[in-house]
């Protein structure tokens, strides 16, 4: 399984975009770096809708507060 990137908003946590990490590129995709940042992680991203980033780490949530 290789590493994958998330790159979020880091005001709500929410993922904007994913893919699979490529070392020292996955900042590259930082569109505006003033207000996403992103975040590596082993194995695969699990649906976006799903999760938010918390704190530098995934953390699932409620659905019913999509």
């Amino acid at each position: 399984m290789s590493a994958q990137y998330l790159i979020y908003d880091r005001s709500t946590g929410r993922v904007i975009a994913h893919g699979s990490c490529e070392p020292g590129y996955e900042c590259d995709q930082v569109i505006d770096p003033s207000s996403q940042d992103y975040l590596c992680i082993d194995g695969l991203v699990p649906d976006p809708e799903t999760v938010r980033v918390v704190d530098g780490r995934l953390a699932l949530i409620d659905q019913s507060e999509i």
